[in-house]
């Protein structure tokens, strides 16, 4: 599959009513993504130059855009009081943002800290109008910061509810998933809780295995937000390497949940392009026109996978069941979605593997390898070091 022959992002009528289930967020690091040309700085002009990039080339749903409030380095969130960092623009610029996004049918999120908002005598009624006065403008949903108490929690889940299809991604501090009955409704539903475990596993097959189990050990209606970087953790080429990074984001867009795509990882930005605080970098813009030309570019992977995901329900929306396998290094799961079935073989180590399948007709979807995508295996496939496959079944044979 070449540059030239990525899938397309599905049409919005085929998506889930609940978007955030099958949606994949872009994660922006707002200070080191883009300036507004002609002007000093990184800001929200900048970002909305940026959102044909987001939807057109990388087909992403939703675009999470922290930090927007003021202090220290602008981290803290939005509040009721100062809600944008002047560096990055004001209100009326956020407006502008969260329109031009809503216009190409992206989804916009922002950071929210409840033990921020409001004042002591009237910290309950502060949130509750902090909260309204955001939704109102249109935000579609918030990553909620710190370690809130289950109160606040309801609280917000509740208030959410009363705006239809918004968004909480939790804390993967809190307590598991609890519904809250309310006028007969289970608003379990309205939950989105980060996995707290993969941005953390060592680079093995045990560990990721062990944390592939979790995930698909939650409840059927039980959801996650999967990530494997963020301004807080080292990029994934900077952990992993460039070969391995491949492998990575087949991981990162093949498992069970809502994936969170940091900005750059999908260049294979890392520690050698800028030393000091690498996971914070500048987006390199020129990078993004030099590989959209490459066939075997990290970005072109990227493009292919979000394809993929975008035209298989199974890898947006299916079950995930780890495969026993015993060939070391190897990882081996099944996703599945009424009758699609699909397989996914991931090689972590740096030598070739031979890996056994649980049928004897497949067809490659997509290879991390060159060359590879399009072919037609039987009953073993040999994988290079660092490489992974997604297969798809064909039953009554191959082709």
């Amino acid at each position: 599959m070449s540059p030239h022959n990525v899938p397309m992002r599905a049409p919005r009528a085929r998506r889930a009513v609940v978007w955030w289930r099958s949606a994949v967020i872009y994660d922006v690091y707002l200070p080191s993504f883009r300036g507004t040309k002609g002007k000093r700085g990184n800001d929200l002009a900048g970002a909305i130059e940026a959102l044909p990039y987001l939807d057109e080339t990388l087909g992403v749903d939703a675009v999470r855009v922290s930090p927007l409030g003021r202090g220290g380095d602008g981290e803290e969130g939005i509040d009721d009081d100062t809600p944008v960092d002047r560096r990055f623009g004001d209100v009326v610029a956020l407006d502008g943002f969260v329109t031009a996004a809503h216009r190409r049918g992206l989804r916009v999120i922002v950071d929210y800290d409840p033990s921020i908002t409001g004042n002591a005598r009237e910290r309950r009624a502060g949130r509750r109008d902090a909260v309204r006065f955001w939704l109102e403008r249109g935000i579609d949903g918030f990553h909620v910061e710190g370690s809130p108490a289950d109160g606040i929690m309801h609280e917000l889940r509740l208030q959410l509810a009363e705006y239809g299809d918004r968004v909480a991604i939790w804390p993967h501090t809190r307590p598991p998933f609890t519904p809250i009955p309310q006028q007969g409704q289970d608003l379990e539903e309205f939950q989105l809780q980060m996995d707290g475990d993969l941005i953390d596993v060592p680079w093995d097959a045990g560990s990721v295995g062990r944390a592939l189990d979790e995930l698909s050990a939650l409840p059927a209606r039980a959801w996650t937000a999967v990530k494997l970087a963020d301004r807080d953790h080292a990029r994934i080429a900077s952990r992993y390497g460039e070969s391995a990074a491949r492998t990575a984001a087949m991981l990162l867009l093949t498992v069970r949940g809502t994936p969170i795509l940091y900005y750059g990882d999908e260049l294979a930005l890392s520690g050698s392009e800028s030393p000091v605080d690498a996971n914070r970098a500048p987006m390199p813009w020129d990078a993004v026109a030099r590989q959209l030309g490459e066939r075997e570019s990290m970005l072109t992977l990227y493009r292919q996978l979000l394809g993929a995901r975008l035209l298989r329900g199974a890898l947006r929306s299916g079950s995930l069941t780890l495969t026993a396998t015993d060939t070391r290094d190897c990882l081996m799961y099944e996703r599945r979605l009424a009758s699609e079935r699909l397989v996914v073989v991931l090689n972590l180590a740096t030598e070739t593997r031979t890996v056994r399948l649980t049928a004897e007709a497949w067809w490659v979807v997509l290879s991390t390898a060159p060359g590879r995508t399009g072919m037609t295996v039987a009953a073993e496939i040999e994988l290079l070091g660092c490489e992974g496959v997604i297969l798809e079944q064909r039953n009554g044979g191959v082709g």
